[in-house]
């Protein structure tokens, strides 16, 4: 059978990342005069030698845009060394002065080449917050109910402190939303990329979703950081299903507990894991959040693009008390738990560089 959701690739990431911060120096350039120098370094380098050539492209002979490298084959003009640098940061023979220069400077070669770009003579442009700039581009394309839902699962989980909820993760939630559909369950299923367990049926009812989301960030928690065994972090969930402990148990063990990510992807990526999704956790008297609906009922198909579409609409959530608009009484959250002793970003998490993080 075929795998309907699909999880946002580094691939995804970086393609989105390349308009940002294109469009963003693209602005930079245009503001300008000739024999300005500017540099912009703290890029994967994939990343930044796709954006190199797509904006010397876009500028043509308005600017000059270069990559440095320690070689530059023959037949490439984006690539220049750092010698060629100075000779192009310099005016012409005759005193004119040259059309903005703007380099790209690979984190390998920024100390070896740090004499040819001054920051007495290059400006270094910043474009640290293009996962904010990303971010914030995302969410405003959600359709306005899930936006409102999407924007208060974020705060909540950066509130409690949950280190895997940086501005990477945030970013491939919302990008994963989008690919697979603004769909209430997508949203759900989305939540791996957050580091939790996959919920199909988080929405169904706004008024327990704060309380379903802080039960779900507290098992994740227990199963993450405890200290027991395998099978005696599985046992403290206290799941009434002896099956779902089983099959949970089993599953943990072979993928591991020290990454959330790493597992509670697969129960959404891999189709047989399904049945593992939070929607079929049901919980002992006693021991917090009960799914309404029970193990084997689920039976969901992510919709594509070109599907027809359910309108969703949901009463603001008032996620700090699981208050529904101005109605109701404020939902106790079972099982909040304080984790702002857990960093926010993992370390050597920076949002830049990508290399190695977007895999």
């Amino acid at each position: 059978m075929s795998q309907d959701f699909r999880r946002a690739t580094g691939a995804d990431v970086n393609a989105e990342l390349q308009h940002i911060i294109e469009e963003r120096l693209k602005a930079v350039l245009a503001m300008r005069q000739p024999g300005h120098c500017m540099r912009v370094g703290d890029l994967d380098a994939a990343v930044m030698l796709e954006v190199a050539r797509r904006l010397r492209q876009t500028v043509g002979n308005a600017a000059q845009v270069h990559m440095l490298a320690r070689e530059v084959p023959d037949g490439d003009p984006l690539l220049i060394t750092s010698s060629k640098l100075v000779e192009l940061r310099n005016p012409l023979a005759g005193g004119e002065q040259r059309p903005p220069l703007l380099v790209f400077v690979p984190n390998d070669l920024r100390t070896a080449a740090e004499d040819s770009f001054a920051e007495a003579t290059f400006e270094q442009v910043s474009i640290a917050d293009s996962f904010h700039v990303l971010r914030t581009r995302l969410t405003e394309q959600l359709p306005e109910a899930l936006r409102t839902t999407a924007t208060d699962i974020l705060r909540l989980l950066e509130d409690r402190g949950w280190r895997w909820a940086d501005s990477l993760a945030a970013v491939r939630f919302l990008l994963s939303i989008r690919i697979n559909g603004y769909e209430p369950e997508v949203v759900g299923a989305s939540l791996c990329e957050l580091g939790l367990v996959p919920d199909f049926h988080l929405l169904d009812d706004p008024s327990s979703a704060p309380n379903r989301l802080a039960k779900n960030l507290e098992c994740v928690h227990m199963l993450t950081f405890s200290t027991k065994s395998d099978r005696g972090r599985v046992l403290d969930l206290k799941l009434q299903d002896r099956a779902i402990r089983a099959k949970l148990s089993d599953f943990l063990t072979e993928t591991g507990f020290e990454d959330p990510q790493i597992w509670t992807r697969r129960i959404i990526t891999e189709k047989q894991f399904w049945p593992l999704s939070f929607d079929k956790w049901q919980f002992e008297a006693g021991a917090g959040h009960h799914p309404a609906s029970s193990p084997g009922s689920h039976r969901t198909r992510f919709a594509s693009h070109s599907g027809k579409r359910k309108q969703f609409s949901s009463p603001k959530i008032d996620w700090a008390t699981g208050l529904v608009g101005r109605q109701g009484r404020p939902e106790d959250l079972q099982g909040q738990v304080s984790l702002r002793s857990c960093p926010r970003e993992r370390a050597g998490r920076s949002p830049f560089p990508l290399a190695g993080r977007l895999a």
